[in-house]
């Protein structure tokens, strides 16, 4: 595993992003979402500096502290990930994803676990969303907005925001057009 450290350009400046924690990305899930490698680091970091004040992986946190590491993924979207990408998985892997207080902490202090689920849920959300109108045709940029969107409002409430143009809250109040 290559070590070397990348630079991630973001809304909060430069970060260093450890090559090693960066999923490898298949030429299909670049290809349908991202026109090279180089933007994922760009994607992931503006999410983190949104969620985890630039890229904490050991903090609970959003409405009730319902949300873990750098992503703050919950139950819905950990669940997502193993009902669509199980065989993706290891046991260990599904154990620390199950939203018991074990699972949940395990979690948190597994940084290379939480990257793999990053792009596994990004690439579920582009599954449910690549056919549906307002996306299937938008360019690789918008897609990369929406993708923002759905990590916040989930796939489903990004259909209900392309075909509304209502923007959708979380349990906070954040609209999910922060992420785009």
């Amino acid at each position: 595993i290559d070590n070397q450290e990348v630079i991630a350009m973001s809304n909060e400046g430069t970060t260093n992003v450890t090559k090693s924690l960066i999923p490898r990305l298949t030429p299909t899930f670049i290809e349908d979402i991202f026109q090279d490698a180089r933007t994922w680091p760009t994607f992931t970091q503006s999410i983190a500096n949104i969620e985890s004040f630039g890229g904490k992986y050991d903090i609970k946190g959003g409405k009730n502290k319902h949300y873990d590491g750098k992503y703050q993924f919950g139950k819905i979207a950990k669940d997502d990930v193993i009902q669509w990408r199980k065989d993706q998985l290891t046991k260990e892997e599904i154990k620390k994803l199950q939203h018991t207080d074990a699972g949940r902490e395990s979690f948190r202090k597994d940084p290379e676990l939480q990257e793999k689920i990053m792009k596994m849920y990004v690439s579920v959300n582009h599954d449910y969303l690549k056919d549906y109108p307002g996306y299937k045709d938008a360019t690789h940029a918008r897609k990369m907005e929406l993708l923002g969107y759905a990590h916040n409002q989930g796939a489903t409430g990004t259909k209900t925001y392309l075909s509304t143009g209502v923007d959708g809250k979380d349990g906070n109040g954040t609209k999910g057009s922060k992420y785009s």
